[in-house]
């Protein structure tokens, strides 16, 4: 046994040559049936078709279907988003409305903020200047909000002409208006 290991060991294999020729001949073979089974096939398909009508429409109607199926799914997840913007949005409309009531006064601060009902208020700012030679700002505003089926809307006016709180002179007096609508997608 271990004089065979040893010339096994020992003994030079020979390479074998591939011959490209037969080779490329062997392949060009397989191609060639290849390529006359898949006519057949082309051939067995359209045939086919021509034959049965039926069918045709069938495979027509389940790629409808799939795609019927592939927008539906978009368009829930587009309705879901719509949804979460309309949740956001009322938060918003609650934010501003909460911002905007919230008027201080330091200097009459049981006068900052009228309530004439939940959704109609008056509010009073007065800011004093950081440096002496700028005046004061004095700012009064009317702050509305309307609820109706699909939306929020609230709108505010400054009022320039107080009669029952009037401005001082030497102070600054906000001029704004603007509102803000929030819409519900139910």
């Amino acid at each position: 046994m271990e004089s065979q290991a040893l010339v096994s060991y020992g003994s030079k294999t020979k390479r074998r040559r591939v011959n490209s020729k037969k080779e490329l001949e062997k392949l060009e073979l397989q191609y060639a049936l290849l390529q006359t089974q898949f006519d057949y096939l082309q051939m067995k398909q359209a045939v086919n078709k021509a034959t049965n009508p039926w069918q045709t429409y069938a495979k027509q109607e389940a790629q409808e279907l799939q795609k019927a199926l592939h927008e539906n799914t978009k368009l829930k997840e587009l309705v879901k988003f719509h949804e979460k913007i309309a949740n956001n949005l009322g938060q918003f409309a609650s934010f501003i409305w909460k911002l905007k009531k919230s008027r201080r006064d330091n200097k009459n601060p049981y006068q900052a903020n009228c309530t004439f009902h939940p959704d109609l208020t008056y509010g009073r700012d007065q800011i004093d200047s950081m440096y002496p030679h700028l005046p004061n700002i004095d700012s009064r505003s009317a702050l509305r909000r309307y609820f109706e089926n699909n939306r929020v809307v609230i709108m505010w006016k400054s009022i320039v002409e107080d009669k029952l709180y009037p401005h001082k002179e030497s102070h600054v007096i906000e001029n704004h208006q603007g509102w803000f609508g929030g819409h519900s997608i139910h």
